[in-house]
This record gives structure tokens, C-alpha cells and sequence, in this order.
């Protein structure tokens, strides 16, 4: 095959063209049933070799149809592309990852896209555990621990109701429970049936 009857070499840019002419060139030289898959491989054989050659034939224009990139260029344009992959995945996130995309993005030197996807699968995962503690009436224990008051080398038997200062629970299951605004026992002021809703 001479580069004589190739008038359009595939730049990237240009796939709409360059595969018009490929196209008509191949069905030309009748090894377009090459291409779309029509023409199985033989197993042995004259054919198995009349096959291979018309793949060299194939394989021979598509090299001679492709311009030449200098390898310095394909080194300087690799990070580059991997940068732009990374800022498209992260804005195409939904809504609810505005946090994490902007953290990744924010990031120097910019995590790679491994790293992002690592992190928005800890982001998920935390979001749906939230989701499922929000659907649940109780609180969860961890959350409790945050409102008992708790010393130094103190276990769970050691939390201290802030209500009554008893240990071993926290006010929210506390039993003796006084309400400061009617000044009696077994409520709090929060649920207190005698105090107006505001």
C-alpha cells in the first residue's frame, strides 16, 4: 500500500473523515469484511495464510493512515490527560459529594484518581451509615457517649447521668427524671405536658 492514495491521515480530531476513507479504501481492497467481523479466521490451511496476509495488508494501512507523534509530545500530554480525566470525574459527582470533590480538588499536588475514588467510597459509605442511624428512633451508642460525662480510664459502666449525677447510664434513660419547669418527677422539661409549646 502506497501513502499516494491516502489523502486524510487520522489525527485524533479528525475520526469522522479518516474513517469515511478508510471505510471505502477497505471495501475497495475487499478487506473491509476484516474489520466489521464478517469473515471468521480459519483454523488451517491455504486460507489460515490468505487470512493473515490480508490482516498484515490491514494492519499496514492503519499505521501508514496514523500521523506520527513525537514521543516527547505523548510524555508531556499524558499527565495532562490524566489531570483532565481526574476534573471530569469529579464534576460529573452528584450534589450530596460538594464536600469531598472540593477537597480533592483543592488538593496539591492533585490526588490521583485512584486516591479520589478510594475517598468518595468512604464518603458513601459514611452517608449511608448516616442514613441508616437517622432511620432509626434510637440514637446510636456512639452518639450517646458524646453526652455522658466521662473521666479519665472510665468504661461504659462509668458514664455519669448529667441529671442526676447517678453512674452507669446517661440522662436520656435516667429514671429519675425532674422536670424544672412544673418541679415534678418521672419528665423532663422537654416533654413536660404542662408547659405551653412554643
Amino acid at each position: 500500500m502506497s501513502t499516494e492514495t491516502l489523502a486524510i491521515k487520522f489525527t485524533g480530531k479528525n475520526y469522522v473523515a479518516w474513517e469515511f476513507q478508510f471505510r471505502i479504501f477497505l471495501k475497495g481492497k475487499e478487506l473491509w469484511n476484516h474489520i466489521d467481523g464478517s469473515t471468521l479466521v480459519p483454523k488451517e490451511g491455504i486460507e489460515l495464510s490468505q487470512w493473515e496476509a490480508k490482516d498484515a495488508h490491514l494492519l499496514d494501512f492503519r499505521l501508514v493512515t496514523l500521523v506520527k507523534v513525537p514521543k516527547e509530545a505523548l510524555v508531556s500530554l499524558q499527565p495532562i490527560h490524566e489531570d483532565s480525566r481526574h476534573d471530569q470525574f469529579l464534576m460529573k459527582l452528584r450534589l450530596e459529594f460538594e464536600v469531598v470533590r472540593a477537597g480533592l480538588l483543592n488538593r496539591n499536588p492533585v490526588s490521583s484518581l485512584d486516591i479520589c475514588l478510594r475517598e468518595l467510597l468512604c464518603e458513601e459509605q459514611r452517608m449511608t451509615t448516616q442514613v441508616v442511624l437517622g432511620s432509626t428512633k434510637e440514637i446510636s451508642e456512639v452518639v450517646n457517649v458524646a453526652y455522658a460525662a466521662q473521666g479519665k480510664n472510665r468504661g461504659k459502666g462509668q458514664m455519669q447521668c448529667y441529671s442526676c449525677k447517678e453512674f452507669g447510664y446517661i440522662a436520656r434513660n435516667c429514671g429519675k427524671k425532674f422536670c424544672n419547669y412544673c418541679k415534678q418527677n418521672g419528665h423532663i422539661i422537654k416533654q413536660c405536658p404542662t408547659r405551653p409549646e412554643n
